[in-house]
């Protein structure tokens, strides 16, 4: 029987919350066997080489942010191993440092947000500091609510009270504050 279906399950939000885990397993691979595991980890193998390709070595320049966004949702997977992940986080914090589009930056941000790479949240927050740019510190707010950096709220509070603001990159304040759960 599927967890929905347990008796013992009170209410229907448990019933859900155990549906959505079960469905959760599910498609990180619980129900494959040997043969579709293997298979499904050298698909996801050459998914990273084609994303960790297409950030570095891009066929065309404007290619490079889509491997970084790539990178970023691939990496969200729960079925993937945690040295893969590492190595797309490491991956996009390298072209983050040699980088100077302040568009293209912005996605090598938002990917490192999506991987959750804690281990750049500084250096993040570092460049939101001393970036007049809105466009690419919207990036970098985003960034850091997707990584649920707590420790820069302040900053990012402090910045969306400031007059003037452009729309956009409020509401990137906005999103990165409601991301980390700040009334």
């Amino acid at each position: 029987s599927l967890a929905r279906d347990d008796p013992r399950l009170q209410g229907p939000e448990q019933q859900r919350l155990a549906w959505q885990r079960h469905t959760d397993f599910v498609l990180a691979g619980a129900r494959l066997g040997p043969a579709e595991k293997q298979r499904v980890a050298a698909i996801n193998q050459r998914l990273a080489t084609l994303f960790t390709k297409t950030l570095s070595q891009a066929t065309h320049l404007s290619d490079r942010p889509y491997g970084a966004l790539a990178l970023g949702v691939w990496g969200r997977n729960p079925g993937l191993d945690r040295k893969s992940v590492d190595e797309a986080r490491s991956a996009i914090a390298r072209q983050l440092e040699h980088e100077n589009n302040p568009s293209f930056k912005g996605a090598l941000a938002i990917g490192l947000g999506l991987l959750g790479a804690n281990e750049s949240e500084n250096d993040l927050a570092a460049l939101f500091a001393d970036s007049r740019e809105s466009t690419f510190r919207g990036y970098l707010a985003v960034s850091l609510g997707l990584m649920l950096s707590r420790k820069h709220s302040d900053e990012l509070t402090a910045a969306i009270d400031v007059k003037g603001l452009e729309p956009k990159f409020k509401l990137q304040l906005a999103r990165s504050l409601g991301l980390l759960g700040d009334p």
